[in-house]
């Protein structure tokens, strides 16, 4: 019998017999006392509960029905449980009265003691399930929940139960994580779950898996994640402990949480005798999306099968995306650290801490499309173990592996096997040969007391693990590199961040050291150049890092770029080394005698202080000469020691003055030249259609200045300074000039950018290289980024009439004394949840603009939802002459046509019907966010927004006016044709005439060409003389940080201006759950306007 029958054997779900008529109990509740109880009684109390489960088995239950089991008791054979609850009334499976939890005990039949199949809406607590079966020859689980072709099962709830020394069949085929502990488990096509808690259980002693939820592919006896997603799965608080198989697997879910929970001792043999197969770890995923694992302690996780490749804490298995492991502790693990299976999709592994992991931290079974972002994590490796950092036995990492901001300590002898992996800003400290890469440096990184975390940890606590603290001195103090979307709290729950970025599981409140950061750099470091012929030695036992790099060649140079006030170069001595001679910023330092008659590594052959802090180049060349008593004239570079200091400037060996081009990246013909500097020794210089460009870490949404020198060798050739990926179209700047000519750019980076690219590059065309040097880039302060209006820090609270307090396109009228009893006015309509059913005009007030109420005999929505279609787009106004509120709103079909209609009331409480005011009969979103105005001498215009047919999706809105003696007949439309703003839709309007001045305002959301209106940022225009708009390039607001109330869609506003201050009430919307609101921005009116003229 293969393992497909075998699984059919023991999933088959037999048809039901008609259940024989039941007393219902008034109560719906049913106990059993395995001691004073009699099967023959009816259940319904403690004085005459049933003995057995047998009439647990035979009943189906009702919604609201509880079955108690005495604590203290026990009974030999399985339960299988039938019916189903509702949403309001589920079935619960527990217990009552003192001692032990009741405990069952399944027998040489029940292959799954506790079973539950194709039933929803079931919570079972307080049990202790095992086995009396002392064999491994069948699959058995302790509490086991199928569905098979069975839709989508409700709410399933497991707490506080107990299940151990269930024994299991030893195979290794896919589907053996089903069995074991608690397993949740789909078999078919739409076989899923929605609302499953897993909590505080305690799992132990099994000879298979700990807690699973799984759906299988019968057909082709593997699991599926084509059979879709089960939802709202939170597994949390449960200790795992000694299963033979993996602890805890979350399989085909989305937006499953996994947290608070231990695991210790995974793959550890458990209550079966077999060690022949498991592949297995300890908290892992598969066929997962959108899922968290965070707060769980993994520890003594096994490989317990000679060569087994598995035995990490935790794994990214195929097919997952958008998964993320954070703020767990793992430790001793003898398969490391972490696994990835490859096939899964922006995987991210961030302020975690490794404690004496073994074998290796990371391993990838296959780097086919393998997307993996680890930061500020910290992971340590102790003396004696033979941890290498990531596995070099099978794929090899990628690009898209980067590791950023971690904390490297390694005490052991194993090694870092770098691949393709890109290395960023990492802090190593220890034994192996270090990776290159920016930004990374090898110090000790200080921390309180590595490697003497204890285990059995309580999250909650803000005092845990503070053993990987930074102290005040810590190298790894503000020299991290910012990271987009990175949870918003570090290990600890500290926010991020403080001042710069701290490496490490930490964000600290420390300032920056104040005598700087001693980093010791490795031979093989991207800010060394070489140039001769050097040797590379891998094999250098002495080395700093195991490895140098030496040459006796005759000129050959080793230069080292850095930023600092202080420098040190190591290298060894011995019999056949010789003289090197040693330059500082291009002077000569003198000579050193690298000779000893004995051999002696790590040696301190030069050093300087006190240098003036900014860019240096430090240069080692072998001068081929020796004293009489050596038998060679070798030198050698093993590392460099300096004091970091941070510059103004950002760009690295900006004069090339390494005589290299180490650090950019040269494309096609580019090299660094003596030939025609600008100043200093050395001038990249680059060919026809040829570049250097260097990525430069740097700070969202910030201004920059880039500047350098610039030539061309032949008139009419022209050569370009630019930056590239900073969020906007690529700027530069150029010249045909043959002599040096300074350039400048200026840029602002965009809101999720943390590096740009800068180049040089000489255009194909004209004859002769090009030349560039001295180049630099600066934060400067941005006095056109604005936000000439601060986002608001949380929404007002304007009630609406659906209950949700979700309104949007506010129009507000303000009065100087009070009209009907207030000072201020508000039109708008509820969106709630981007529902346009409840986008009905209404009316509220208040007499300071923040508080608002509906006014006294109001009844909202003043005009209800048509048959067909919706309403939207309020606009109110106050006409004078008549002392009446004026409401016009848009109603549109959805279909062919829209209309403005308008109501009117003389007190704010009663409005009249409406009327038609516009109709356009062919067109359904041709008329958006009419704004109404009345001039001085009585007249009205309106402005509006023409989509034609598009609506939110439009790529050609155009603004148009009309004119009006009375509000109510309207001329012909005129289209704006100045009125637009370049590279965006214009979307909604609000157009405020300021009778003072005469001049008309308008501020307006609009979205970038080729989005839609959900991504609007907030411009302003003026027309000072009721003929021309003048728009501004910027923004006046964008949205929020993620996560905040207004982060995703700013919409349309309403202005204000009241004894020179500008009050703006805005709508805009959250992006995470689509919910709308609307806030108040206020600033002085006239420094707004002038920071927009800037």
């Amino acid at each position: 019998m293969d393992d497909t029958d075998v699984l059919e054997k023991e999933t088959e779900t037999s048809d039901k017999k008609a259940a024989p008529e039941q007393e219902i109990a008034e109560n719906g509740v049913y106990y059993v006392d395995a001691i004073n109880g009699e099967d023959t009684n009816n259940g319904l109390s403690t004085e005459t509960a049933w003995k057995s489960l047998s009439n647990v088995n035979s009943r189906t239950f009702q919604p609201g029905d509880q079955i108690l089991l005495k604590r203290g008791c026990k009974w030999n054979g399985g339960l299988t449980l039938h019916g189903s609850g509702n949403s309001t009334y589920p079935i619960y499976l527990g217990a009552y009265g003192e001692g032990d939890n009741p405990t069952i005990i399944g027998g040489e039949s029940d292959y799954k003691v506790v079973s539950l199949i194709n039933e929803s809406y079931w919570e079972i607590s307080n049990l202790k399930i095992t086995s009396s079966v002392k064999h491994n020859n069948d699959r058995r689980t302790g509490i086991w929940v199928e569905n098979k072709d069975h839709g989508t099962i409700e709410h399933i709830y497991i707490t506080n139960c107990e299940v151990y020394d269930i024994p299991s069949k030893d195979t290794n085929s896919d589907v053996e994580c089903l069995f074991g502990g608690i397993s949740i488990t789909g078999y078919g096509s739409g076989s899923k779950y929605n609302d499953v808690r897993i909590e505080n259980n305690y799992v132990h002693d099994l000879c298979k898996g700990g807690i699973t939820t799984y759906t299988y592919n019968e057909d082709r006896n593997i699991w599926d994640a084509s059979f879709g997603y089960s939802t709202n799965v939170y597994i949390a608080n449960n200790t795992v402990r000694n299963v033979k198989g993996d602890g805890i697997v979350a399989k085909n879910v989305d937006g499953a949480i996994i947290e608070y929970n231990v695991c210790d001792g995974a793959a550890n043999g458990g209550a079966g005798s077999n060690d022949t197969y498991g592949c297995y770890a300890g908290i892992w995923g598969a066929f997962c999306k959108n899922t968290v694992f965070r707060y769980n302690e993994v520890y003594n996780t096994h490989c317990f099968l000679p060569g087994n490749n598995d035995g990490m804490a935790f794994d990214t298995d195929i097919n997952c995306e958008n998964v993320t492991f954070e703020y767990n502790y793992s430790h001793d693990n003898e398969g490391g650290f972490y696994l990835d299976m490859g096939d899964a999709k922006n995987s991210v592994v961030r302020y975690n801490i490794s404690q004496n992991d073994k074998s290796r931290l990371f391993m990838f079974s296959s780097n086919r499309n393998l997307h993996l972002q680890v930061y500020n994590n910290v992971f340590y490796i102790g003396e004696g173990l033979n941890t290498d950092i990531q596995d070099d036995d099978f794929a090899s990492p990628s690009r898209d592996v980067v590791y950023t901001n971690n904390i490297f300590y390694n005490l052991g002898t194993g090694e870092y096997h770098t691949g393709n992996a890109q290395f960023i800003n990492n802090c190593f400290y220890g034994n192996g040969t270090k990776p290159s890469g920016n930004g990374n440096f090898i110090a000790d990184p200080k921390l309180q007391s590595p490697g003497n975390a204890a285990t059995g940890i309580d999250f909650t606590s803000t005092q845990h693990l503070t053993e990987y603290w930074l102290t005040e001195t810590s190298p790894c103090i503000n020299a991290g590199r910012a990271v987009q979307n990175n949870g918003g709290r570090d290990f600890w729950g500290n926010s991020l961040y403080y001042q710069e970025p701290d490496i490490g599981a930490q964000e600290s409140a420390y300032e920056t050291p104040s005598q700087g950061n001693q980093i010791q750099i490795n031979d093989n470091d991207a800010t060394l150049a070489y140039t001769g012929d050097w040797t590379y030695d891998t094999q250098c036992s002495g080395g700093y890092s195991g490895d140098s790099h030496f040459t006796s060649d005759i000129n050959a140079k080793a230069s080292f770029v850095f930023k600092g006030t202080s420098v040190a170069w190591m290298g060894q001595k011995d019999k056949n080394y010789g003289i090197a001679e040693v330059y500082l910023d291009g002077i000569s330092q003198g000579t050193v005698d690298c000779y000893s008659s004995e051999n002696v590594y790590q040696q301190m052959l030069y050093q300087k202080e006190d240098l003036s802090p900014g860019e240096h180049v430090l240069t080692i060349v072998c001068t081929g000469q020796k004293n009489t008593s050596s038998e060679d004239c070798v030198i050698d570079i093993d590392s460099f020691f300096y004091v970091r200091c941070t510059t103004d400037n950002l760009v690295n060996n900006s004069g090339f003055e390494s005589g290299a081009g180490n650090l950019w990246n040269s494309y096609n013909s580019a090299s660094v030249s003596n030939e025609a500097v600008h100043a200093g020794a050395f001038a990249a210089k680059v060919g026809k259609n040829s570049s250097y460009e260097q990525n430069v870490p740097v700070q969202p949404n910030t201004k920059y200045v880039l500047q350098g020198w610039i030539r061309s060798e032949n008139d009419g050739s022209v050569m370009t300074l630019g930056v590239k990926n900073y969020g906007g179209n690529e700027a530069f700047s150029a010249t045909d000039e043959t002599t040096y000519q300074m350039v400048t750019v200026t840029f602002i980076t965009g809101a999720d950018i943390d590096t740009v690219t800068i180049y040089g590059y000489r255009q194909n065309s004209g004859r002769g290289s090009g030349y560039f040097d001295d180049v630099s880039l600066f934060e400067v302060a941005d006095l056109s980024d604005y936000s000439a209006l601060q986002n608001a820090q949380a929404p007002l609270d304007i009630p609406t009439y659906d209950g949700t307090n979700q309104p949007t396109h506010p129009s507000v009228v303000k009065f100087e004394q009070p009209w009907n009893g207030y000072l201020y006015w508000m039109a708008m309509t509820p969106y709630p949840f981007n529902d346009g059913s409840h986008e009905n005009p209404s009316i509220v007030s208040s007499n300071d603009g923040i508080t608002w109420v509906v006014p006294s005999g109001v009844t909202n929505p003043l005009i209800n939802t048509p048959n067909v279609g919706h309403n939207c787009d309020v606009d109110l106004v106050y006409v004078p002459n008549k002392d009446e509120l004026w409401m016009y709103y848009v109603e549109a079909d959805d279909l062919v046509s829209s209309s403005v209609k308008l109501i009117r009331s003389s007190n704010g409480v009663q409005w009249s019907e409406p009327v038609t005011v516009l109709k356009d009969v062919v067109q359904k979103y041709s008329i958006l966010s009419p704004s109404i105005e009345i001039l001085e001498d009585g007249s009205f215009m309106m402005w509006y927004v023409d989509t034609g047919n598009a609506g939110y999706t439009g790529q050609n809105n155009k603004v148009k006016y009309r004119t009006s003696d009375d509000g109510i007949s309207w001329s012909s439309a005129i289209t704006c044709d100045d009125f637009v703003q370049p590279g965006y839709q214009i979307w909604h309007l609000d157009v405020h005439y300021d009778e003072e001045t005469g001049q008309f305002f308008a501020m307006y959301p609009a979205y970038p060409n080729g989005k839609n209106s959900d991504y609007c940022n907030l411009f302003f225009a003026v027309n000072k003389d009721g003929k021309q708009w003048n728009t501004f390039n910027e923004p006046t607001m964008k949205p929020s940080n993620q996560g905040k109330w207004d982060d995703f869609c700013l919409y349309r506003t309403s202005m204000v201006i009241e004894n020179g201050n500008l009050r703006v009430w805005y709508g805009a919307k959250k992006q995470e759950d689509s919910s709308w609101h609307i806030g108040l921005t206020e600033r002085n009116f006239q420094d707004f306007l002038n920071i927009l003229e800037q």
